[in-house]
């Protein structure tokens, strides 16, 4: 009988090793995520996000951006995400729109495309130094086709998750750096 693949005492040996390489780097503090900072770029541990106003016209979505914040804050943040009331830096901001598009028709005039183009506003505020740390505009355009049952509302959310990541993402990086304007990109189905 010929030995096709390594033993499994070895096997267990090569995971052991690979264990007791990464267990140092959990104990030495190791983190993985952006690091907010607050005034003067000193790093914080707590971050909060504040329910965003919401301008658009659609209502009810202050709950759904929220959602995509927070999610977007632990996902991406080297921070606690705590209450706004006891958080170092709170995220807040508004729904500045949220609106359907038309988008692709066929020769014969039907609709068979439709979009959605949520865009938020935000800021970084740093509680103990009390004041505006950045301020970012995030927005993206999400195209669905209409041949699917419920691809508008599934466009939605996508489009409202997609611009939360955006805006944390801007928020937390280069604080020192005003953003830079930009068009509202499209993303596909």
């Amino acid at each position: 009988m010929a030995c096709v693949g390594p033993l499994p005492w070895a096997r267990f040996g090569l995971r052991a090793a690979a264990l007791g390489l990464l267990l140092p780097l959990a104990g030495c503090g190791y983190r993985l995520g952006l690091t907010p900072r607050g005034v003067a770029g000193r790093p914080v541990e707590n971050i909060g996000i504040e329910v965003f106003d919401n301008d658009s016209k659609r209502p009810n979505l202050e709950r759904n951006v929220h959602v995509a914040l927070s999610s977007a804050a632990r996902r991406w943040a080297d921070a606690r995400l705590v209450a706004p009331s006891s958080a170092d830096l709170v995220v807040r901001g508004r729904i500045v729109e949220v609106r359907r598009t038309e988008g692709i028709r066929s020769p014969a005039n039907e609709l068979l495309e439709s979009g959605e183009i949520v865009r938020l506003e935000g800021e970084l505020y740093d509680v103990r130094g009390r004041r505006v740390v950045r301020r970012a505009v995030a927005g993206v355009r999400v195209g669905t086709t209409l041949d699917v049952s419920d691809a508008e509302v599934d466009a939605e959310a996508r489009a409202v998750t997609v611009a939360a990541e955006r805006l944390v993402l801007l928020l937390l990086s280069r604080p020192d750096e005003e953003p830079e304007p930009t068009a509202v990109p499209a993303v596909g189905p």
